[in-house]
């Protein structure tokens, strides 16, 4: 063919590895951003938090590649350490895998700091995440993260794993904190992440900024430019 598009600069990687020697253009899928940068927080009352809530959110399936195990056992580190630390699921999934989710929340015994929403309106969304304080994922299964984008527009900094996809859209240190995938150094950067409201507003408001990148009106536009080429 004459032109490959790759969602992102690791999927790139990964086609060239598998021998595709066409040219290659990075252009990311567009994300409507326009809600997530508007956003209201919904009233954390509303759901028994406080003001004071160090509140981290998840979005996305609830699937066995989104590795939540490792994410929930990481959570727990972080939540004998700082009493204040929460936790909101946000999505659903195959329902025998949602129960085992369930399951593994009572079993640590964090049904008072691990709240599972389900799916809620895709409109609502944004106001979901500006709620809360920091995104967290651990999948290391993404090609091109659009619940990373989404948080990032609402300002939240993410806590992810190097690795294809969020590895290319977070940048450690700037819009967010990335680790290897390893628990204590998953939890060490997620205990720093909570523990820092400094750092958690240096990155918030890059986060915002560099969502931008990713605005559908741009990514249309680099498109249609290789279109009429």
């Amino acid at each position: 063919v004459n032109l490959v598009i790759a969602p992102s600069a690791g999927m790139e990687k990964v086609l060239r590895q598998l021998n595709v020697d066409g040219p290659i253009e990075v252009v990311p899928n567009g994300v409507d951003l326009k809600n997530f940068h508007s956003a209201i927080p919904l009233s954390r009352a509303d759901f028994g938090y406080k003001d004071d809530d160090v509140l981290l959110v998840y979005s996305g399936r609830i699937a066995l590649e989104k590795n939540l195990p490792f994410l929930l056992k990481s959570f727990a580190g972080v939540a004998q350490a700082i009493p204040n630390a929460q936790l909101l699921l946000i999505g659903s999934g195959i329902q025998p895998y949602e129960e085992e989710i369930r399951s593994l929340i009572e079993e640590m015994d964090l049904t008072r700091r691990v709240r599972m929403v389900g799916r809620v309106d895709y409109e609502k969304l944004p106001s979901y995440l500006a709620m809360c304080d920091a995104f967290v994922t651990a999948s290391v299964t993404e090609v091109h993260p659009l619940s990373v984008i989404e948080a990032m527009g609402a300002g939240l900094p993410v806590m992810g794993i190097h690795s294809v996809g969020v590895g290319d859209t977070v940048v450690d240190g700037v819009t967010g904190l990335l680790a290897n995938h390893d628990l204590p150094a998953y939890t060490a950067k997620l205990t720093r992440l909570c523990l820092d409201p400094n750092l958690r507003a240096q990155l918030s408001d890059s986060a915002r900024k560099a969502s931008s990148a990713y605005a559908i009106e741009r990514t249309t536009d680099i498109m249609l430019k290789h279109y009429e080429r």
